[in-house]
C-alpha cells in the first residue's frame, strides 16, 4: 500500500536493493525498446542501464523485478470478464508513441500537468493519472472507438458503419508491423532470455 510503504525507488534482486530511476520517461524509453522488435539484447541492456544505477548481475531476475514495477506492483487478474461480456474487441486501446500528443493534452486539460516540463513524475503516479483521465478527454473517446465491439447486438447499421470507420481512422498503425513476439513473451513469462542476449 503506497500510503504506508511509499512509492518504490528500488528493486530487490538477489537479496540486494538496487536503486532505480522511477520517472515515467525512463520507463517509456524501456517500453519503446521492448516494442521495437529488436532482439539483439544490447538494446535491452542499454534500457536496463538507464533504469538501474548499478546493473544487477542477474539480468533475468532484474527484468522480472522490472516487469513487476512496470505493472505498478499488480498481478494480471486471472478472472476478468470476457471481451464479449465487456463489449470490446481485441484491438490495442492506445500506444504511448502514437498517442503521445493526446496523452500530453489529456494531462494538461485534466490535471494541469505539462508532461514536457515536469521535472519528474513517478511511473506509478503517471499510470494512476493516465488510468483515471475520465471520459471527457479526447484520448478516452478515441480509445473507446478503437475497442468497441461493432458486432454487438443492438447496434444499428448506421452506428456500426460510423464505428467501423472510426476504428479504421484511429487504428494504431505501428502494430501492423511485424514484431518479435517470441522475445517479448519470453520477457513477460520470465523465461531464459540468454539466447537473445547472445545475438
Amino acid at each position: 500500500m503506497i500510503f504506508l510503504d511509499g512509492l518504490p525507488e528500488s528493486l530487490k534482486i538477489g537479496g540486494v536493493e538496487y536503486p532505480i530511476h522511477t520517472d515515467f520517461r525512463v520507463i517509456l524509453a524501456y517500453d519503446r525498446i521492448l516494442n521495437s522488435g529488436e532482439d539483439d539484447g544490447m538494446s535491452i541492456l542499454q534500457a536496463l542501464q538507464n533504469i538501474f544505477d548499478v546493473l544487477p548481475k542477474d539480468i533475468e531476475e532484474a527484468i522480472t523485478a522490472l516487469n513487476w514495477f512496470v505493472n505498478c506492483g499488480k498481478n494480471e487478474k486471472t478472472h476478468k470478464p470476457s471481451n464479449k461480456v465487456l463489449g470490446i474487441n481485441s484491438n490495442i486501446p492506445f500506444d504511448f508513441e502514437e498517442d503521445d500528443l493526446l496523452i500530453w493534452s489529456a494531462f494538461k486539460a485534466r490535471y494541469g500537468i505539462d508532461l514536457l516540463k515536469i521535472e519528474s513524475l513517478h511511473w506509478w503516479l503517471f499510470r494512476a493519472l493516465l488510468d483515471d483521465l475520465g471520459e471527457e478527454v479526447r484520448l478516452s473517446q478515441i480509445m473507446q472507438y478503437r475497442v468497441i465491439d461493432t458486432n454487438m447486438d443492438g447496434i444499428s447499421k448506421e452506428r456500426k458503419k460510423f464505428l467501423d470507420s472510426m476504428q479504421r481512422y484511429y487504428k494504431i498503425s505501428k502494430y501492423e508491423e511485424e514484431r518479435d513476439e517470441e522475445f517479448i513473451q519470453a520477457l513477460i513469462n520470465g523465461e531464459d532470455i540468454s539466447r537473445f542476449l547472445e545475438r
